[in-house]
């Protein structure tokens, strides 16, 4: 069991919160086909596993892997799965029933939660179960967008991790080392293993000049050619302690043409400007905006957000966009992504991404993604 002063803390925090809204217990389910990443926020332990947390102030931690569960959560009590022969359904009422719960008392679940999940357990629980978007859910986004010193930690070592990998990227375009996406890919994931990480944050994007045009291009990753004239993307994040970076990497083959010339300035600018403007106090979707009108200055758009939250997800709260539901106010602890990026059917695409710890004064840049463009004749 892990003896880590962040994990009780962030219980009490979650405990004060029950009290307040008079709930006795929440329930945060991690299972295949149902991933939250708020288990291991709170527990220590990567996947697979009920937690119960009771407004009392204890845990208990029902693990599929009791093995891998005594050896990395933190919990009070862990009771194996297989006593409930590893049912939601079936684990949920009966480990309420032990610690007392009766039927005035009231219980929280995702809302995630499938309905016909949430049925059976309401029908089982007599109706006290509750399901709200704006309730558990919400709260544990709050209390994760602000980053402990341990975790800062973190994103920083997976920082210079990727900084590294990023180092033999350019080293390899430049050299004509890489000439399927394949290789580009395949590179990353076993530079970012050798180097301490767990693994890459999320599936490698590697979009050669012929696929450039799309965000995210489908297939991730193939066997098309990245040597041919003109821009290659290549967005990916490398995962330390279970936090991940997420860059992007643009490499222009060769001699851009006018509009692709344009295209990597005004990318460069919306950065430079989205940087500048990442101030605590600042409102996302202040920054968002004025990224939005200084593309629209120059007869362009950018089809995406701006940026989003990193920590244990590669997405996470708070995001960047020009909407009414993206007023969240930047704070000190907050580590965000900045990626412009412009697409053209026939041009391709350029996007910069780098990740961004937001602190008392200027915005700390953790990676140093960039545009790169390297002569056709190195191919």
């Amino acid at each position: 069991m892990q003896n880590n002063p962040n994990f009780p803390g962030r219980v009490e925090k979650l405990v004060s919160w029950l009290k307040k809204e008079n709930i006795d217990a929440v329930i945060i389910e991690d299972s295949e086909g149902r991933r939250n990443t708020a288990l291991r926020y709170f527990t220590g332990l990567p996947s697979d596993a009920l937690l119960f947390v009771f407004s009392a102030g204890k845990t208990i931690l029902v693990p599929w892997d009791i093995l891998l569960a005594e050896k990395l959560s933190f919990a009070d009590e862990v009771i194996p799965y297989n006593e409930f022969s590893r049912l939601p359904e079936r684990a949920i009422p009966e480990v309420l029933r032990r610690e007392g719960l009766g039927r005035d008392s009231i219980v929280e679940i995702s809302g995630n939660t499938p309905h016909l999940l949430y049925g059976d357990l309401s029908e089982k629980l007599k109706g006290r179960v509750l399901c709200r978007k704006e309730g558990l859910d919400r709260r544990i986004q709050s209390l994760r967008m602000r980053k402990e010193k341990e975790e800062i930690e973190f994103l920083q070592r997976a920082a210079e991790i990727t900084d590294r990998i990023l180092d033999i990227l350019e080293e390899g375009f430049r050299g004509g080392a890489f000439k399927s996406e394949i290789d580009v890919a395949l590179t990353i994931e076993t530079e970012a293993r050798k180097m301490g990480a767990e693994s890459t944050g999320f599936e490698t994007l590697v979009a050669g000049s012929g696929r450039s045009f799309a965000i995210h291009p489908y297939p991730t990753y193939s066997g098309a050619s990245v040597t041919a004239e003109g821009f290659n993307i290549v967005d990916f994040g490398v995962k330390f302690e279970g936090y991940t970076t997420d860059v992007t990497f643009t490499v222009f083959n060769g001699n851009p043409s006018a509009e692709q010339k344009k295209m990597i300035r005004l990318v460069e600018s919306s950065y430079e400007l989205a940087l500048s403007g990442c101030v605590a106090g600042t409102s996302c979707r202040e920054i968002a905006r004025r990224v939005d009108e200084f593309l629209k200055e120059n007869d362009l758009n950018m089809p995406h957000g701006l940026g989003h939250g990193i920590g244990l997800e590669p997405h996470e709260s708070p995001f960047l966009r020009n909407r009414e539901d993206s007023e969240t106010a930047l704070e000190p602890g907050m580590v965000i992504t900045l990626e412009p990026g412009l697409y053209h059917p026939q041009w391709g695409g350029v996007r910069l991404e780098n990740d961004i710890l937001i602190t008392e004064n200027t915005p700390r840049v953790l990676t140093s993604s960039r545009i790169l463009s390297v002569p056709l004749q190195n191919r």
